[in-house]
């Protein structure tokens, strides 16, 4: 993930359609497999329940064979979850059996208590996976604009926080005309000035013909 915002970021900058096709698949494949997650989500929640209900009553069968790993195991979910058994603690009479001290006093049932917990979560994964699904689907499109513009001139005009060469030619040579300490007649200097934006306005025609060749191989 942080490879590919990276490239992505690196498209934006330069104005790279190739970082930005490789920026906008890799986050189509990642929609696929977001996609596919949850739809195996899905199909798997009717089996974990299932599975659930059946482990539970596994380790209610077998909780009086002796100290091991199911007598703690469901020791630990009955505290846990505050609940006892499977469905509460006729499980254990069922069996002619007491129900254990780590039992809680309600004596609902685990599997209920369980199931309530995992729908709290399910129900957090939900939105969170909605949200990951539209930031997806929004790299994809901006991508895609991007890389697809007539343009790329527009999105990679950069942005200066301090005063650009143009300005700070242009102020310099407004100090040392305006110098206390020029010797030149003033006829002179306004000569001298002419002939450095003359000058100037040379460069920036080279600078500008530059440019319209690098971006004329996008």
């Amino acid at each position: 993930m942080i490879v590919t915002a990276m490239i992505g970021c690196c498209g934006v900058a330069q104005g790279s359609r190739i970082f930005l096709g490789f920026y906008a698949s890799a986050m189509f494949i990642l929609l696929i497999f977001t996609i596919s997650c949850g739809v195996y989500i899905l199909y798997r929640q009717n089996g974990i329940d299932v599975e659930l209900s059946d482990a539970l009553n596994y380790m209610v069968q077998h909780y009086y064979q002796g100290a091991g790993i199911v007598q703690e195991a469901l020791d630990r979910l009955q505290q846990a979850f505050r609940c006892c058994g499977n469905a509460g603690c006729s499980d254990f009479r069922i069996f002619r059996q007491d129900p254990p001290r780590t039992c809680d006093i309600r004596c609902d049932g685990c599997h209920y208590r369980i199931k309530l917990a995992l729908q709290i979560g399910f129900s957090v994964a939900v939105v969170v996976y909605g949200i990951c699904m539209l930031a997806e689907v929004v790299a994809i499109a901006v991508a895609l604009v991007l890389a697809f513009r007539g343009n790329p001139k527009l999105y990679s005009r950069s942005i200066y926080l301090y005063p650009t060469r143009q300005e700070v030619e242009r102020e310099k040579i407004a100090r040392q005309v305006n110098s206390p300490y020029n010797t030149l007649p003033r006829s002179r200097s306004q000569g001298w000035q002419q002939q450095q934006q003359i000058q100037y306005e040379q460069r920036q025609q080279q600078r500008q013909y530059l440019e319209q060749q690098r971006y004329q191989k996008y």
